[in-house]
């Protein structure tokens, strides 16, 4: 086998392997006796049909065959010994063949570029939040009002109150299809309706009678209604108040805090948030990283073959939005599959340059993670273990994770603490 290389471009390389051609004929006549061992022939016992017959017979087809195990076996072989990585299967095109000649074949492949990833001179910010008593007094808060109860008030409606209304809309003094209700509960302030339909209730008492005015959004679901005024007569029966429940034993043990303890209840509440304020650093001091990969390593070559297949995944997931311009659109989608090539490049060239491997151990462990975010983890469990193609999701996510606390411990860190609800991402009044 002689092999003969040319490069192309950056990426792409061709191979030209030629196989002497009484290589060709011992693979040819080997698989032309094999076929005489095995074809039947009327009139010929098995074994006994001549030759000739089949090479009149198959003699093309097998020449075919034998120029596809050739190809093959010695592509391969001849990558290996040149040391390419190529990014997918090659293009073929034969050269010269036939009975008695040489056979010649060009490989064309695009190879993984070669570079040393770079960490780049910036900072990645590392944020971290020390949980407060403030913080756990906040998330009491949250935990009564979402167990709040109304009852009824002898007052007009405040923001906050809930109301219980009939109504029905008009446009152009017309009733339109579902702008009619009985008995309808409304807090009002919730932002479930229309604009100015909640605030039209504020002063509201029951028994009353209003009229509200408002203005349909342009982009309203209903396009009969969309963009248009409409007037809605209301009448309220009754006004309910909020009504928080007391954060004592009776409210501790509606939340799984068995002795009723309320210190117990906080102290839980504390534990909760330092995980979820471990797993907000975590998240963002991995989100700063991928973004430095991307930043610090923008002359990576990239593969045709690579950007090509990501551009066909993002347009069969992503559909263009009503009104956008489609030129725009693409060259959006164009820069995400670049974005997402380089990093995918960058992360496989750190797994590969400082050999990390992903263990079962924590493999199964972040399974059983996501698991116990489901009502049956056991089955979630299952799901994951027994389909390869959701088992090589988690082993990914893994080995990302490796390459992130690589890069921490390899680049320019810094720490910062915030408050816990900048961590998280919450508005500090909440």
């Amino acid at each position: 086998m002689q092999v003969s290389v040319e490069t192309s471009g950056s990426l792409e390389k061709r191979l030209r392997i030629t196989v002497p051609a009484a290589e060709v004929e011992t693979a040819l006549s080997s698989r032309l006796r094999n076929l005489a061992s095995s074809t039947r022939i009327p009139g010929f016992r098995p074994g006994k049909v001549p030759m000739r017959l089949i090479e009149q017979r198959f003699g093309g087809q097998a020449l075919m065959d034998t120029y596809d195990d050739i190809i093959n076996r010695t592509y391969p072989k001849a990558v290996s010994e040149q040391g390419f990585r190529p990014v997918d299967r090659p293009s073929i095109n034969v050269e010269s063949g036939g009975r008695g000649q040489d056979f010649s074949f060009l490989a064309t492949f695009e190879v993984f570029p070669e570079f040393e990833p770079n960490l780049g001179d910036e900072e990645i910010e590392r944020q971290r939040a020390d949980i407060t008593d403030a913080d756990v007094d906040r998330t009491l808060q949250i935990l009564q009002e979402q167990r709040r109860t109304f009852e009824s008030v002898d007052r007009p409606a405040e923001m906050g109150d809930q109301v219980i209304i009939d109504f029905k809309g008009f446009v152009n003094d017309e009733p339109f299809a579902g702008g009619e209700a009985q008995g309808f509960g409304l807090i009002l302030g919730s932002g479930r309706t229309i604009e100015g339909f909640e605030s039209g209730l504020i002063g509201a008492a029951a028994g009353e009678s209003r009229q509200v005015d408002v203005t349909f959004p342009e982009d309203y679901g209903n396009t009969e209604l969309a963009g248009k005024q409409a007037r809605f007569e209301i009448t309220v029966q009754a006004v309910l108040a909020p009504k928080l429940p007391e954060i004592d034993g009776d409210f501790a043990r509606s939340l799984g805090v068995e002795d009723g303890s309320v210190e117990t209840l906080r102290s839980e509440v504390r534990e909760n948030l330092a995980h979820e304020a471990e797993r907000a650093s975590r998240s963002r001091a991995k989100s700063a990283v991928l973004d430095l990969l991307v930043r610090a390593n923008e002359n990576v070559d990239l593969p045709k073959a690579l950007l090509d297949a990501e551009e066909q995944r993002l347009r069969q997931s992503n559909r263009a939005q009503p009104g956008e311009d489609e030129a725009a659109a693409e060259q959006k989608l164009k820069e995400l599959a670049r974005q997402r090539v380089r990093l995918g490049l960058v992360i496989s060239e750190i797994v590969r340059r400082n050999e990390l491997r992903v263990d079962n151990d924590t493999v199964r462990q972040e399974i059983e993670r996501v698991a116990s975010q489901y009502q049956d983890p056991g089955q979630v469990m299952s799901w994951y273990l027994q389909n390869p193609e959701r088992l090589a999701e988690i082993e990914s996510m893994v080995l990302e994770d490796l390459v992130v606390d690589w890069v921490l411990t390899h680049a320019k860190t810094k720490d910062q603490t915030v408050s816990f609800n900048q961590l998280i991402g919450r508005p500090e009044t909440a």
